[in-house]
């Protein structure tokens, strides 16, 4: 009996221990899921972390897609590059070369004037013989300047004139002057070969000075041309090479006290005088006009 009641304490104790060991455990559970349901709750509640400057923040990539291939291009032949204007690399020989500029009209043309203005007759159908007659002239002549010029007749007084290529002046062809005339002559009919030597166009530049009083001047053109170019060379040490009254008429100048007077002189000299100019003890206005064709 002794054993019995023993064994059955022993079982009564072994049960015990185990549902203390169960509750126990129970209890633990309970613990670790508040503290998990606690730790997403503060972590949903905090800002997202930012990465620190200058470093990227990681992505994890999925596996790389595969590059399309090339497609295969045609083969094109291309025109060869012009490098004949670009100077090669350590020549410094092309490097330094410069294209010519430009002549001025002025000095590319030529023109001849007849003896007594007038209008040369079928001016139109005789410039091209002209110009093929004076091109065999300097082609004889021997002249090294291009021959073919450009040619225009004046329609009203029948001056001829004569243009050189943008790049020559007409310097080239003062040797060729008068064989260049007798071209000209040849090609005209009898009663119009009346025409003076081939001259270079005038390279002087006009002023016209205002308000120059008439009782210094006498209204005479030769007194005002002695004037003036001894007023200009005295106070301005310029050389004119002429001048003229702006108004030619005479009796209409004597009917003022003041007149504009047009000098002549190097165009390197022009802006002395211009756009004003103290003469005969008075400040003038004054205007510069580039006339650069004969036949006006």
């Amino acid at each position: 009996m002794a054993t019995i009641k023993t064994l059955s304490n022993y079982t009564k104790d072994l049960f015990t221990n185990v549902a203390a060991l169960a509750a126990k455990a129970t209890l633990q559970v309970s613990i670790l899921q508040c503290q998990q349901t606690k730790s997403y709750a503060d972590a949903a509640a905090q800002p997202p972390e930012t990465p620190a400057k200058g470093r990227k923040r990681s992505v994890i990539q999925g596996p790389t897609p595969p590059k399309n291939p090339k497609p295969k291009q045609t083969k094109e032949t291309s025109a060869p590059e012009d490098t004949s204007a670009t100077p090669a690399k350590g020549n410094n020989e092309n490097a330094s070369v410069v294209p010519p500029k430009n002549a001025t009209i002025a000095n590319r043309r030529m023109y001849a004037t007849r003896t007594t203005p007038a209008p040369l007759p079928e001016a139109s159908k005789l410039e091209p013989k002209i110009s093929m007659a004076i091109t065999k002239d300097l082609e004889k002549c021997g002249c090294s300047a291009p021959t073919n010029l450009l040619i225009q007749i004046n329609p009203t007084n029948g001056t001829v004139s004569l243009t050189t290529a943008p790049n020559t002046e007409a310097a080239e062809y003062m040797n060729y002057l008068v064989p260049m005339t007798t071209a000209l002559s040849a090609t005209l009919p009898e009663v119009a070969r009346d025409y003076k030597e081939f001259k270079r166009a005038p390279l002087d530049t006009q002023v016209v000075i205002h308000g120059i009083s008439l009782e210094g001047t006498s209204n005479k053109e030769d007194s005002l041309y002695t004037v003036m170019k001894e007023s200009l060379f005295l106070g301005q040490q310029v050389n004119i090479t002429s001048a003229r009254f702006l108004q030619k008429d005479p009796k209409i100048r004597t009917t003022k006290r003041y007149t504009s007077v047009v000098v002549s002189l190097p165009t390197d000299n022009v802006e002395k005088i211009a756009p004003s100019i103290l003469v005969l003890g008075r400040h003038k206005s004054s205007a510069a006009m580039w006339y650069s064709n004969p036949t006006k």
